[in-house]
């Protein structure tokens, strides 16, 4: 799937996540702090293992950011996000990559 001129894959689960990202390399990965099966600080952590230099993007409805920002994501939104908004930050987050 493209939007915003991006490809983009997307999953419903941690374990989904998990499995993605220990066979594929992103250039930038947004994360729900909301996935129904469990520890998104975990993803976070493989994402991390696997490529260090990833930009991650965390998407959270709580004030889970500090532990999310101090396991080292690149930025958070808080929800409901702003589209613009998450465009800039991804924006910045792929002229990382």
């Amino acid at each position: 799937m493209e939007y915003h001129g991006y490809r983009v894959d997307s999953v419903s689960t941690c374990a989904q996540a998990i499995q993605k990202a220990k066979v594929e390399r992103f250039n930038a990965v947004i994360l729900d702090l909301n996935l129904p099966d469990g520890d998104e600080i975990a993803v976070l952590r493989v994402l991390q293992e696997r490529v260090p230099a990833t930009p991650i993007l965390i998407l959270t409805g709580s004030d889970q950011k500090a532990t999310a920002l101090h396991n080292g994501a690149f930025a958070f939104l808080l929800k409901p996000w702003d589209r613009a908004e998450l465009l800039d930050i991804l924006s910045r987050a792929m002229a990382m990559a």
